[in-house]
């Protein structure tokens, strides 16, 4: 477009909209008033909806800062995402063309490309696949492009994500289904047969744990505490086989994050737990999201190099071997116990001494303003959940 014929759609939209032509830092100084910022945003979604790509780039050029406005008062979905919500893929390619970040998130961390795939537009989804957007969307969203597709039943773009490698093991952050848990409560058998065919789990239906490594632990956590979700996390200890995993527990009110392979690497025999809160986002890579997870690596790092575990140690946030964890300010640390999960305990009588192993939880030791909440080894052996329940970031 030469810059003649630009300068006069940008007075065109300057017209168009009753504000002046001002630059995008006179814009982010403007004090609008809600009524006015509700009419321009209402102008620029009806640009979006005809698909003027001419008319939303002179909007561009008069008022840069049109991009860093919410389309949508609940979710607050930046311009991208209400241009991938309505099809227009042409004013995708403006938007990403003019910088903007073709992962760009809303209020609710849903990416264009979550968008796009929850009102089924097949051609805008494989445009934002192919211009580097993540199959799998923002880790800290509730669902993900794929979810997205699957609840309205979007078979078309389902299996485009599916093709782009979309992560079969994710869960809803907050139902916690699979993909597969979600065609099978929405009735969408094309897309089941789809997920089957790629091995995809189901927390809906019970698994094998003989073939899976700790398969006795899995199974015991499985039957008596919660569900085991056939989902591993990434922390490995290198050189071992400690692996961490989560079961939903307390009838799907927590989280339990626990090792697998302790055992096979201290005496007495141990596995670690770490209670969490259900809302716990296990695809969150940030640091202080983290924090449970890199614990526990920890710990089983050092008890691989000889730490022996006994019930009642502390590991406090103030000791040089954890203190450069992202630790929670409100936790100063842990004392480890043996937990009565439940009241009946007669399964033990019937397990030889050398092959019980001890399930112990990790209670966490709150500051307070003066210093540390009192704590007993005693009362944390029977605290209840919520006393348990560590609330990462």
């Amino acid at each position: 477009m030469g810059s003649r014929a630009g300068a006069k759609l940008a007075r065109s939209f300057a017209y168009y909209t009753g504000i002046g032509m001002r630059s995008d830092l006179d814009m982010k100084n403007d004090s609008l008033s809600s009524k006015e910022t509700i009419d321009l945003v209402d102008r620029v979604k009806a640009l979006v909806d005809s698909g003027d790509i001419e008319g939303l780039g002179a909007a561009l050029e008069a008022r840069p800062g049109i991009v860093e406005l919410a389309y949508c008062i609940v979710s607050r979905v930046s311009l991208l995402g209400y241009a991938a919500r309505c099809g227009q893929t042409g004013i995708c390619a403006l938007l990403v063309q003019r910088g903007v970040d073709v992962d760009t998130r809303s209020g609710r961390a849903d990416t264009p490309l979550g968008m796009a795939a929850s009102e089924g537009h097949l051609a805008t989804a494989a445009w934002l696949l192919a211009h580097g957007a993540m199959p799998d969307g923002d880790p800290c969203a509730i669902l993900s492009p794929l979810m997205h597709a699957i609840i309205p039943g979007h078979a078309d773009v389902a299996a485009l994500l599916i093709d782009a490698g979309a992560d079969l093991t994710r869960l809803h952050s907050r139902q916690h289904q699979s993909a597969l848990d979600l065609a099978l409560v929405w009735g969408h058998a094309h897309i089941e047969a789809m997920l089957r065919a790629k091995n995809a789990p189901s927390l809906f239906e019970g698994s094998d744990w003989s073939q899976e490594y700790g398969g006795p632990i899995l199974a015991f956590i499985d039957s008596q505490f919660g569900r085991v979700l056939p989902v591993s996390l990434s922390a490995i200890v290198h050189g071992t086989d400690v692996v961490q995993r989560v079961a939903l527990v307390n009838n799907n009110r927590s989280k339990m994050l626990f090792t697998v392979g302790l055992f096979n690497v201290h005496e007495p025999m141990i596995e670690l737990f770490i209670v969490l809160a259900p809302a716990w986002n296990m695809h969150d890579s940030s640091a202080a999201n983290q924090f449970p997870s890199a614990l526990l690596l920890c710990l089983a790092d050092r008890v691989v190099q000889g730490l022996h575990v006994e019930e009642g140690m502390l590991v406090m946030a103030d000791d040089p071997a954890y203190s450069a964890l992202a630790w929670p300010a409100e936790i100063a640390g842990f004392q480890v116990c043996d937990h009565q999960w439940g009241t009946d305990r007669e399964h033990e009588k019937d397990i030889a001494d050398d092959e019980k192993v001890g399930l112990w939880t990790l209670a966490p030791i709150k500051r307070t303003r003066n210093g540390v909440r009192k704590y007993s080894l005693e009362k944390n052996r029977t605290a209840g959940w919520t006393a348990l329940t560590l609330h990462p970031a």
